[in-house]
């Protein structure tokens, strides 16, 4: 990860030195050999930059796509949570009409509706 962090910097400074041993290198340059040698620089710095800006872009879609994937897996676990406290709820309603229902029948219960004693 560290290395796609400094990797653009790294390319633009080779390219700033490389424009800059082009122009020393020559002793006749003229001022129109430099504005050629700029204008081509330029160009070759602008293909790289837009060439990080797309490498970027997509760095960042599929980042965007991670996040909502993850988004719906945890709205699913979400619903999916809801849907078992739900479902525990009647469950253990049940569970409780189920013991009410067996002590009564047993003279076990112990609740107001017990008449008997």
């Amino acid at each position: 990860m560290i290395f796609h962090e400094w990797l653009p910097t790294a390319v633009i400074g080779a390219l700033l030195g490389l424009h800059w041993i082009g122009i020393r290198k020559t002793s006749e340059t003229t001022k129109e050999d430099i504005i050629k040698h700029d204008a081509e620089f330029s160009l070759r710095l602008d293909r790289q930059l837009d060439l990080i800006k797309a490498n970027q872009l997509k760095k960042l879609d599929t980042e965007v796509h991670l996040l909502l994937c993850r988004n719906s897996m945890l709205e699913t676990k979400l619903a999916f949570q809801e849907m078992l406290k739900k479902e525990f709820s009647t469950l253990s309603d049940k569970i409780d009409d189920l013991e009410r229902h067996v002590k009564k029948t047993n003279g076990e219960y112990d609740g107001q509706m017990d008449r008997r004693k």
